[in-house]
């Protein structure tokens, strides 16, 4: 029987049957198993005397083992649980989320670690002012991870991405991606993107872009520890300069440029 449901049903046996218990309240400083561990935990159980009583429950801070070890989840609720030593499932969950650095606010979420296979679902969060969606889910070594952005604005994730080649002034994203790996290293990345009114300069002045509107495509497979990378770009709209050749688009004009 799992942890949390063993400790309930010892403190409702040891005590004294001429009291009726509708709630119980537990404080756990660490909990952990194979797959995953939460710190500073409270737990609790309503509607005891209901045939089917509520178990919900809050962590300071939530781990887990791969392919989830990089992401660290705070202030985690979550209204509905299930779990066994290795099974925890949550669903109406909340919490804030750390991934190199990024911190993200949750506002919803439903989430299932085991030793075998691993889901993450994150229906729509705000990222500044743009959204984003996350889906992941591993299976023994295997994982796919699915990403939708709309409205990203790039300035924001500087501090994320930490690229001093390339300044960005101001931009906006909207993109699909996925990305398929075993263990930690992945193996496939496809990615379609629309970036708007970009302004941005690499450091040597070679690059650069104003007011461009450029959509593009890119696609990537490991074959025996080597990338084959297939991309395709169309520029739109604004002012591009490749050194050293200057393009100007016009709204109604399509130039392909890689």
């Amino acid at each position: 029987m799992a942890l949390i449901n063993t400790i309930l049903l010892i403190w409702l046996v040891i005590l004294p049957k001429a009291h009726a218990i509708g709630q119980i309240n537990l404080n756990i400083e660490t909990l952990s198993t194979s797959a995953w561990q939460l710190k500073n935990v409270k737990v609790s159980a309503e509607n005891l005397q209901s045939s089917q009583p509520g178990i919900s429950f809050a962590a300071d801070q939530m781990s887990s083992s791969a392919p989830f070890d990089k992401l660290t989840l705070f202030n985690f609720k979550c209204a509905e649980l299930k779990h066994t030593a290795r099974y925890f499932e949550c669903t109406q969950g909340s919490a804030g989320l750390t991934l190199n650095g990024l911190t993200i606010i949750i506002p919803k979420l439903n989430l299932i670690l085991s030793d075998t296979k691993s889901s993450l679902r994150i229906p729509e969060l705000r990222v500044g002012k743009g959204r984003l969606k996350i889906t992941g889910s591993g299976q023994n070594a295997h994982w796919q991870i699915k990403l939708t952005g709309q409205s990203l604005v790039l300035t924001e994730f500087k501090n994320f991405f930490k690229c001093t080649e390339l300044s960005v002034k101001y931009g906006q994203i909207n993109f699909d991606a996925v990305l398929d790996g075993v263990d930690i290293n992945p193996n496939a990345i496809s990615v379609k993107a629309r970036l708007r009114d970009l302004d941005a300069q690499t450091k040597s002045g070679r690059y650069a872009a104003e007011g461009a509107n450029i959509d593009g495509k890119l696609m990537a497979d490991k074959i025996k520890n080597n990338w084959s990378w297939q991309s395709h770009t169309e520029f739109k709209q604004g002012a591009l300069f490749i050194d050293p050749v200057y393009i100007a688009a016009k709204p109604q004009d399509r130039k392909s440029v890689l």
